[in-house]
């Protein structure tokens, strides 16, 4: 990622809860990190959705249209585990 740079994830996902796999890698890689939420409008078939946003700026995420909708908080991370190339736990991450 370029100095400054945004990476964006969606994390939408009715059976796996993803947002925590990326604030572990997140938080691995020493980036900030914030999940925003969207909402849908289901008469004109547009429905909610997540986003992950990663970068190594903080100050791009302190844009007032970020920090209005963001959630920077994830929570107790300690209880899920980093995914690697070597590891992973999809049981883990169930809904």
């Amino acid at each position: 990622m370029a100095e400054g740079g945004v990476i964006a994830v969606h994390v939408s996902n009715r059976h796996i809860r993803l947002d925590p796999v990326v604030w572990k890698i997140a938080d691995h890689l020493g980036l900030e990190c914030v999940l925003m939420e969207s909402k849908g409008k289901r008469k004109v078939g547009c429905f909610s959705a997540s986003w992950m946003l990663l970068t190594n700026n903080r100050e791009i995420l302190d844009v007032n249209e970020i920090t209005r909708d963001a959630e920077f908080d994830p929570g107790d991370l300690r209880k899920f585990s980093l995914w690697t190339d070597d590891y992973s736990n999809l049981f883990e991450y169930l809904k």
